[in-house]
């Protein structure tokens, strides 16, 4: 991708996964940027998965949400192979890019269209040889070139394949989303590409406070307002979606 003429702006950023150089052995944070203080470290450990929802190696999703001091969160959380302990157990590593008020509104409340653009310029990946510590901030264009629908591939005929029930429509969740209704979508083969056209479509109020996860498992630290999950993971958290969520789509 080539940004040219375009100013560009600094963002925070962190990486927390399980590691045994930092001041523990486990998960913690393992490395973030001079913006990242004791109080966002702190938040962004709540929001910090320690699993996924399968032990697929090449599973990942994307998250977003908001933060104290007028910030959003837009995360990314993948497999990062073993960790440190030799014991099997897969590192769930997460990048975090911290960004204000200011930029988010210029990228028009998408927290998808950061992701992608930030995706695209290499800010998402994490080396083996990572620096663990203070790290320097990486730098985004100080406006969206495209809204994340851009992005994305044309959704298929079965994206809603492995649920009960036809997907909702856009309109049906931009009203339950307007309501501050907590909703989850159950069993959506490409959510990433049905959360970016459903972004596009939704009045920027309702943006503005939109947390979101493609697919990272339901936690009481973790309050996402929208929430895609696969079937399998419903099942085993059941009791959980009747507490986390108001509305619930694709299951019986």
């Amino acid at each position: 991708m080539i940004l040219t003429g375009r100013h560009m702006t600094c963002v925070d950023r962190a990486l927390f996964g399980s590691s045994n150089r930092g001041a523990i052995q486990g998960y913690q944070m393992l490395n973030w940027s001079a913006g990242i203080d004791a109080r966002t470290s702190k938040e962004l450990q709540q929001w910090a998965p320690t699993r996924l929802q399968n032990d697929d190696p090449n599973s990942w999703t994307v998250h977003c949400f908001r933060l104290s001091g007028n910030r959003v969160c837009i995360g990314r959380t993948f497999i990062a192979g073993y960790e440190y302990s030799g014991r099997g157990s897969l590192n769930v590593a997460t990048v975090y890019l911290v960004v204000d008020s200011t930029l988010y509104e210029a990228y028009q409340c998408d927290g998808l269209a950061i992701y992608f653009m930030a995706l695209a310029l290499g800010h998402f990946c994490v080396h083996s040889d990572f620096e663990y510590g203070a790290v320097a901030p990486v730098t985004l264009p100080a406006n969206a070139p495209m809204t994340s629908e851009f992005y994305v591939r044309p959704l298929q005929d079965d994206y809603m394949a492995d649920s009960v029930h036809p997907t909702p429509t856009y309109d049906e969740l931009e009203y339950q989303l307007r309501m501050r209704k907590r909703v989850a979508v159950v069993g959506m083969t490409d959510p990433i590409s049905y959360a970016a056209r459903l972004i596009d479509r939704l009045d920027p109020n309702v943006r503005t406070s939109l947390s979101f996860t493609t697919g990272l498992p339901l936690s009481i630290y973790r309050p996402f307002q929208l929430h895609f999950m696969e079937t399998s993971n419903y099942h085993r958290q059941h009791t959980l979606v009747g507490t986390m969520a108001d509305i619930v789509y694709g299951v019986d």
